[in-house]
């Protein structure tokens, strides 16, 4: 399965389970969690995945998806959030571009 199938196959997990999902707790076990391993992070190394508690994070993008539209909140290297509504999933590859310049920024490349 390539990574395409596999981010929507995540779309497809939140569509069927979001409205069982009561707490943040278990939206972080049944949808963070899996969308973070299926961009290749293991999410039980703390070199790789921060705990929430420690704050020494670089925010580089928000997704919600908890209203009738969905939007990816895309961070630059101030810290500056611009949301963009998304139609669907694929327009996420839209922004790739300026994920990865974010992240180069902060890495300082």
């Amino acid at each position: 399965m390539d990574f395409k199938d596999q981010i929507l196959q995540s779309g497809d997990r939140v569509a069927k389970l979001k409205d069982q999902i009561a707490t943040e707790e278990a939206t972080k076990n049944a949808f963070i969690m899996p969308f973070i391993q299926t961009l290749g992070y293991d999410v039980f190394n703390p070199l790789e995945v921060v705990p929430e508690f420690i704050d020494n994070r670089k925010t580089i993008c928000r997704i919600y998806l908890n209203t009738n539209k969905k939007y990816i909140g895309v961070f630059d290297a101030a810290k500056k959030e611009t949301r963009n509504e998304l139609q669907s999933l694929d327009d996420i590859y839209v922004f790739s571009e300026g994920l990865k310049g974010t992240v180069d920024t902060y890495l300082g490349l």
